[in-house]
């Protein structure tokens, strides 16, 4: 299939995860419909994505509801702190609804690299989601995204929570497409989920890479649909470090201290830190929301210094 078409495929079922309609077609080989996890063949437990999101929605919603972000884990070379993260997530109480890697969660997308990723995060008890990102994008080796995980762009609810993950990796010029947009200002449209995330691996210019942001398709589009939408959070991965911005009334972070190698470490409360970590996100019933950084190393306990009301 032509990736044109295999990219609209992807848009128009993944569109229904709210109310998980069609499952499977899409995402590699199709898997039952039973509301039970599917064992052997190209499933697992948290594989692919439109599993995982029909898992977290058959669970119980309670609030405040927890959930986890983190980016750039790298298998194989960030495993060591992948596994340490993990550890830490298991030590919060109460444990989150779930976790999304917001990209380059393998180094360059191979079929092996794929496979021994599933391995760490298979057996893991939390669902895991595992969006796109430039490393999964290598010459040759994209397909094996839509094979292992499901399509690249993606949606689900949990509770008030809206979240959207978009593909914005474009060869030399990162953003989104006409198609991408119509796509997220109609997800972010139900009146039943005023909580709304947007996830994507390459950051937006309002929070730029230190060597300066590429050209970003669409940018003041995607600006205005996520304003209009009373978007509570923008995470993406791709740049390793934590980073925060407030812009023009909706939170903007990096979230990518999962494993991936670091420059020298830095600390600048509460708006950036080098240093791998995991994010934290709780809402409460009453609506207000709370953004925690855990490090590496400190148990499931969030640094004080990093504690963001959004």
């Amino acid at each position: 299939m032509p990736r044109p078409v295999a990219r609209l495929v992807g848009l128009i079922l993944l569109g229904s995860l709210g109310s998980l309609g069609s499952l499977g077609s899409g995402c590699g080989p199709e898997g039952p419909d039973t509301g039970e996890w599917p064992l052997g063949g190209a499933h697992g437990l948290n594989h692919p994505n439109p599993l995982v999101a029909k898992h977290v929605k058959q669970q119980p919603v309670s609030y405040p509801l927890r959930f986890v972000l983190m980016a750039d884990t790298h298998h194989p070379t960030g495993d060591a702190t992948f596994a340490t993260l993990r550890q830490q997530i298991l030590q919060l109480e109460p444990p989150p609804a779930f976790i999304v890697v917001v990209g380059d969660f393998v180094e360059t997308g191979a079929a092996q690299e794929h496979k021994g990723y599933l391995a760490l995060i298979d057996p893991f008890p939390i669902p895991i989601f595992s969006g796109i990102g430039n490393h999964e994008m290598y010459p040759g080796n994209r397909k094996n995204y839509e094979l292992f995980h499901g399509p690249e762009d993606f949606s689900f609810s949990v509770g008030s929570c809206r979240f959207v993950y978009l593909n914005d990796i474009i060869p030399r010029r990162n953003g989104l497409t006409d198609l991408q947009l119509d796509f997220l200002v109609a997800e972010l449209a139900d009146p039943a989920t005023p909580n709304r995330f947007v996830l994507m691996h390459a950051p937006p210019p309002v929070i730029p890479p230190p060597w300066g942001p590429p050209p970003f398709f669409n940018e003041e589009r995607l600006y205005r649909a996520v304003e209009n939408a009373g978007v509570r959070l923008v995470a993406s991965g791709h740049v390793h470090e934590f980073r925060h911005a407030l812009v023009r009334g909706v939170h903007y972070a990096l979230v990518s201290g999962g494993g991936g190698n670091q420059d020298p470490l830095l600390q600048d409360p509460t708006s950036q830190g080098i240093f791998h970590h995991f994010v934290l996100v709780t809402v409460y019933a009453d609506g207000k929301a709370k953004l925690e950084v855990v490090k590496e190393g400190e148990l499931a306990i969030p640094d004080p210094n990093y504690t963001i009301w959004l």
